[in-house]
């Protein structure tokens, strides 16, 4: 079985599976294959061994991994960005198109988590899963520890990606605990426990507690 044949029996069955497959999807899909088909075949691995959101570094050692010699791996991206097959969220950071997810978008929580890593979910945003409020939270709350690298914004703005802004509270790495990872759809995603949202509610609660 050649490349090709293979890289279609992924992409149809990561579709198939959730009854998401659509005539313009393969068009378009046979229409990547008249390019050169190593960095598509590396995206539907990515797909098939669970990278929905992926850095540079992910799809370099994947493609070790799995033995695919790719010359220029920035090249590669750039291409499958350019087709529709994945998108930067921001530097060095890609999310898979929604057709290799199998038409399950991805999470507010999937993506805050990924911004910024290793972090959790926390505050109102943590205070909102946990059932503890009706009110829909406007901004995604996302604590991480001191020295962590998150999105470059303005002062006094917020990070935001397809409408929703995203706030990054830094903390020393010890008081970085009371965190467990939940599972949302298809993703396992770290928030904290409901000891440790409750006491990040408190008026004046601060790392210091």
């Amino acid at each position: 079985m050649n490349t090709q044949s293979i890289i279609y029996q992924l992409y149809v069955k990561n579709c198939t599976s959730s009854g998401f497959l659509h005539i313009i999807d393969i068009m378009m899909y046979k229409k990547t294959l008249q390019r050169p088909t190593k960095s598509t075949y590396l995206v539907n691995l990515l797909a098939k061994h669970g990278y929905r959101i992926f850095t540079v570094s992910d799809a370099r050692e994947l493609a070790r991994k799995e033995d695919i010699r790719i010359k220029d791996l920035s090249e590669a991206l750039a291409t499958l960005k350019s087709q529709g097959w994945i998108t930067q969220i921001r530097r060095n950071l890609y999310v898979l198109s929604i057709r290799l997810l199998g038409g399950q978008p991805l999470h507010e929580y999937e993506i805050a988590t990924h911004l910024a890593r290793p972090s959790a979910i926390s505050h109102f945003s943590a205070f909102h899963f946990h059932d503890l409020t009706d009110q829909i939270p406007l901004i995604v709350v996302t604590t991480v520890p001191t020295g962590t690298p998150i999105p470059r914004v303005p002062k006094g703005k917020l990070y935001t990606y397809k409408g929703v802004r995203y706030r990054f509270i830094q903390i020393k790495e010890e008081y970085f605990f009371g965190v467990e990872t939940y599972t949302i759809g298809s993703a396992k995603i770290p928030i904290t426990d409901l000891e440790r949202t409750l006491i990040d509610q408190l008026p004046g609660a601060g790392p210091q507690f």
